[in-house]
């Protein structure tokens, strides 16, 4: 049992709390006329996620033991959690610049940009030793045979320049003739559930490449495998698309990597990754994983991508 502190006590929302300040940071018009589903239909067009998804993490930042992610001193407040929901709309939007953000939310430009949003994203990011997490089952030779998927997911980056190019074509991505960052997934396929992610790698490195250096195949459990595309031909512990399985079995892993793709799109849907990410590319790595951490909470919240079985 958590036992709260006075301060924290304090600003433990619940999820009316939560919507209603969080339309109130942008000075919502009109929403007292509006339905409770009107109010949550603008709150999840501003922040990404339901009043309860962000109740629960605010909840989880004010009262967690993983050093990196836990809120001290003045950020367990309400302009804490201010601080909050601003680095949620700007993982969402990914406005154009500061100025945006700033307008958004009534307040100075200082703080729109720089460390005072930085600081939320890896707050949230850091979450990541909470939510995802390798499920010891999938190490031992009992349960299911096919227990997860992966796949490789690219997003658009500005371009890299090198001393001497100013394109480096190492980041070039034949996904999208642009360059970008590569990450590896991987789903749990009996429940809803990111157990792993490797990357940011430079879209050249192929996905086997990420595959062994991610270590996953290593802790697979005995006669245990993974789902993956083409792709990963000839890859240890991965099952790939093969026309000669029976029907039955295709389908399933079909279904099983069209639901990995639905949780990419997910991903997607926010604009830090869906954009091309304009900000220094060492920060992309706590965007990923902030926006990653979060699309969890939201399966764990009331909105789980579809069941495989």
């Amino acid at each position: 049992m958590v036992v709260l502190s006075s301060r924290a006590l304090a600003v433990a929302l619940s999820p009316r709390e939560v919507l209603e300040r969080g339309l109130e940071f942008v000075n919502a018009r009109f929403t007292n006329r509006m339905s409770e589903d009107g109010k949550k239909e603008m709150f999840e067009k501003l922040y990404g996620s339901s009043p309860l998804v962000l109740a629960t993490q605010w909840y989880d930042l004010i009262t967690t033991d993983i050093r990196d992610a836990k809120l001290e001193g003045k950020d367990i407040s309400m302009a804490g959690f201010k601080r909050f929901m601003i680095a949620h709309n700007f993982l969402w939007e990914y406005h154009k610049n500061a100025q945006c953000l700033a307008t958004r939310f009534h307040m100075c430009e200082r703080l729109a940009r720089g460390e005072p949003v930085w600081f939320w994203v890896r707050k949230i990011a850091a979450l990541k030793d909470k939510k995802i997490k390798w499920p010891a089952h999938f190490s031992r030779a009992d349960g299911e045979k096919l227990p997860y998927t992966v796949d490789g997911v690219d997003f658009h980056t500005k371009e890299k320049s090198s001393e001497t190019l100013n394109v480096d074509k190492k980041y070039y991505s034949v996904k999208f003739n642009k360059a970008g960052l590569r990450y590896q997934i991987v789903l749990s396929i009996v429940e809803p559930k990111c157990v792993d992610f490797t990357g940011p790698m430079k879209c050249s490195i192929h996905d086997t490449t990420i595959w062994k250096q991610s270590g996953v195949a290593e802790k697979t459990g005995p006669e245990k495998f993974g789902i993956a595309d083409r792709g990963y031909k000839g890859q240890e512990k991965l099952s790939i698309k093969n026309p000669r399985d029976p029907k039955p079995f295709r389908q399933f892993k079909a279904r099983s990597l069209a639901r990995h793709e639905t949780f990419n799109g997910r991903l997607k849907m926010y604009g830090a990754l869906s954009q091309c990410f304009k900000h220094d590319l060492d920060l992309h790595r706590f965007v990923f994983e902030a926006i990653c951490v979060t699309v969890q909470y939201q399966m764990d919240n009331g909105s789980p991508i579809f069941d495989v079985y």
